[in-house]
């Protein structure tokens, strides 16, 4: 392996405990009943009109039974709405209902809240300069996976 690309690997996974630390992630699982997973699919179906069960699945690296037990809890709470693809009746469609879509504005507020709160020892340079650098991540990060 090359080594630039493992001390990049190391850096990828040093900065996700961190950012779960500055977002207070763990909070936002004491405050209600749902589990990470279950926040991670709302947060990917507010970017996504519609998925597969398989495509959360792979976005969660998780087994397809298991995403569709998290998705069958959302569902439940009306968060989700499960409906069959027009051209292939087999295939399973999950999208966000408005339920969803503002209990994920809610948490998305709870975390920005949270960030604020943590970045707030940082000068006002020192934030833009973690923007641009979390800008350059995301535009590179989707490079590489071809989005």
């Amino acid at each position: 392996m090359d080594p630039n690309m493992n001390t990049v690997t190391e850096k990828i996974f040093q900065l996700i405990p961190l950012l779960n630390r500055t977002l207070s992630i763990a909070s936002i699982k004491a405050s209600n009943d749902f589990s990470r997973h279950h926040h991670e699919i709302l947060f990917i179906l507010s970017e996504y009109e519609y998925l597969t069960m398989s495509d959360i699945g792979k976005f969660l690296f998780i087994s397809k039974p298991n995403t569709t037990n998290l998705v069958d809890k959302l569902i439940q709470q009306g968060l989700v709405k499960r409906s069959a693809h027009e051209k292939d009746r087999r295939v399973i469609l999950v999208s966000i209902t408005e339920e969803g879509r503002k209990v994920f504005r809610a948490t998305l507020e709870q975390l920005k809240g949270n960030a604020e709160e943590n970045l707030v020892y940082l000068t006002a340079e020192e934030r833009i300069k973690i923007s641009e650098s979390l800008d350059t991540l995301h535009q590179l990060l989707r490079k590489a996976l071809k989005e």
